[in-house]
């Protein structure tokens, strides 16, 4: 059974089903084992405002007859094109071998080329591949943009905890694959404020530690939260 029915998801959020073993004869548009960025511009068209992939109508020369090439184009032409994975991510199986990641097809659709590195959704939601959604990271830059992973802390905030050994609350920051002591504090607050300052001196996205599954919601390009000592905050999404 198709895994797109099995979540629920539209038709049209289908795997393209050419057969492997019509390939070989086929102009694909592969070089070197890889799609080219030409070649994933003409299969798929990408809404930047949605985030949609859909397929392109196909030409004629990847097809052996008239009758295959109509075929595909009336079952797939104008559908959503992908499938959510076991993460949540969305993906992509192009001539019925190539399986991609639906953003970073996104991104090479927009950008007319590969990543050098990884493709990062800014807001944590997987399946969000809106243009304003996505940027291009290193690595590290991408552990510096995560959602909240421990979900027994005894703070709502990444990196903060109540340390019952001093009875007092203890801030924490992953620098250089390392954890970091930021010392102990009398309060959660000012054990929190620590933790944000490092964030902000070590580069880390204001989006790290959001739990976007508990309805926070994360701040989008340069309307970026910053704690001060006068006050606190956050923009709406627009």
């Amino acid at each position: 059974m198709n895994s797109a029915n099995t979540l629920g998801l539209p038709s049209g959020l289908l795997d393209e089903d050419a057969p492997q073993n019509a390939l070989a004869s086929l102009d694909t548009g592969i070089s070197d084992g890889r799609l080219t960025a030409e070649t994933i511009h003409e299969l798929l068209a990408y809404d930047p405002d949605t985030g949609t992939l859909t397929w392109r109508e196909r030409d004629r020369r990847h097809f052996k007859t008239d009758g295959e090439q109509r075929g595909w184009n009336t079952r797939n032409a104008g559908n959503v094109a992908g499938s959510r994975n076991s993460s949540g991510y969305l993906q992509v199986t192009i001539f019925g071998q190539h399986r991609r990641l639906a953003h970073v097809l996104a991104w090479v659709i927009q950008t007319g080329q590969w990543p050098l590195h990884q493709v990062d959704h800014i807001n944590h939601v997987p399946a969000d591949n809106r243009w304003k959604n996505l940027r291009e990271v290193t690595p590290d830059e991408n552990m510096r943009n995560l959602g909240r992973r421990r979900k027994s802390s005894t703070s709502t905030v990444t990196g903060v905890h109540f340390d019952k050994k001093s009875g007092k609350w203890r801030a924490q920051i992953r620098e250089d694959g390392r954890t970091r002591d930021l010392g102990i504090s009398d309060t959660e607050d000012e054990a929190i404020r620590a933790r944000k300052a490092a964030e902000i001196a070590l580069g880390y996205h204001p989006n790290h530690g959001i739990d976007t599954a508990k309805g926070e919601r994360p701040l989008f390009g340069d309307r970026i939260e910053r704690w001060t000592d006068e006050e606190e905050g956050r923009n709406d999404l627009p």
